[in-house]
């Protein structure tokens, strides 16, 4: 009805519980209220999103339990994106920040080195680092490596970083 009234095409995905199958549909008006209307067939396209909605649901419930750090920095090791914070940075505002723009110098330092490293050998690093935080002194199993174009250009890094903080004081 709008395409015949406005004028305009419309897109709509829609379900047919009839064959278990998404469509995505495409109308288009033509000249003496005709609509072209074109079909396509989108169903492994929509239970691939289903699957990774699920998929990321799990991963962020077992991230957000663990004493894991994710997180991914622009090849400037501004930070683009931050999974899983630690207390000190819940209300800080990282993005688009890097680590000597909110951290104290050697502290800076300590974290960005590994990172410097990464962008500049194109080798993913796997190293402990120690340093403090307004909370304490803290231990990361850190892991960090290249994130790549599709010409195989370092564009940023992917990071995670373990809380082994306690086993540290353990031995």
């Amino acid at each position: 009805g709008r395409v015949a009234e406005t004028g305009e095409s419309a897109h709509v995905e829609n379900y047919v519980p009839a064959n278990d199958r998404w469509y995505h549909v495409r109308m288009f008006p033509r000249e003496r209220n005709v609509i072209a209307v074109l079909y396509d067939e989108i169903t492994d396209r929509k239970r691939l999103e289903k699957q990774l909605r699920t998929e990321k649901e799990q991963l962020d419930v077992a991230v957000a339990n663990s004493p894991l750090v994710l997180f991914r920095l622009d090849a400037d090791l501004r930070y683009t994106w931050v999974k899983n914070p630690t207390e000190d940075f819940v209300d800080v505002d990282v993005l688009g920040k890097r680590d000597d723009e909110f951290l104290p110098p050697e502290t800076a330092e300590v974290v960005m080195a590994p990172k410097r490293t990464v962008l500049e050998t194109g080798e993913t690093v796997r190293e402990e680092v120690t340093y403090d935080l307004p909370s304490g002194r803290f231990t990361y199993d850190l892991t960090i490596a290249p994130l790549r174009d599709g010409s195989g250009e370092i564009t940023g890094l992917t990071c995670a970083a373990l809380d082994v903080t306690e086993q540290k004081r353990m031995q």
